[in-house]
């Protein structure tokens, strides 16, 4: 196994400014894409909206610990043995497993599993439930999964032989063979 690539997300301070640019721009795209009724129709003057605003903030940090907990799940999906740690740097809530090593799909999938399931959840509870601040929640959440996309995209534009060793600052990518 010969060291291909090592990413250190938490410590490197320009991909963390750009991620961040990235994810406002996500959550706007997704505000906008959701529908939101005319400023007119929000409910900013009434009590109401200090409530709304409470459940948003509420559910955020639910959702944060629902994604890291399906990393959590999936990591030891794909390695059982793998000792999964949590934490919180740089503004940034994550999860990993230290040393563990994956197959390129596997952690494709441990990073991208949290949006496709919160996300599809959100949208379903939405339509039952269409609040300001479900469509709210789900923007900051595709805004918050930026990080997760940039593991994918490099994932994606990396050999196809290669396995990811997650550490508990980044990435290594070994190629094999």
């Amino acid at each position: 196994m010969q060291l291909y690539r090592k990413l250190n997300l938490l410590e490197d301070e320009k991909i963390i400014k750009k991620l961040n640019i990235a994810s406002l721009i996500v959550m706007a795209v997704c505000y906008v894409l959701l529908l939101l009724p005319p400023i007119s129709q929000l409910p900013f003057k009434s009590m109401f909206f200090l409530v709304e605003l409470c459940a948003i903030v509420i559910s955020l940090v639910i959702v944060v610990i629902l994604h890291e907990g399906i990393h959590g799940i999936f990591f030891k999906i794909f390695n059982r043995k793998g000792k999964v740690k949590f934490g919180f740097k740089n503004q940034m809530v994550y999860a990993t497993s230290p040393g563990s090593l994956y197959r390129k799909w596997q952690f494709f999938l441990i990073s991208i599993a949290p949006f496709v399931i919160l996300t599809t959840l959100l949208l379903v509870v939405m339509r039952v439930w269409p609040y300001t601040w479900l469509r709210l929640l789900i923007a900051a959440h595709s805004g918050a999964c930026v990080g997760d996309f940039y593991w994918c995209y490099l994932l994606l534009t990396t050999p196809k032989n290669l396995l990811v060793e997650d550490t508990e600052v980044g990435l290594n990518l070994y190629k094999v063979g």
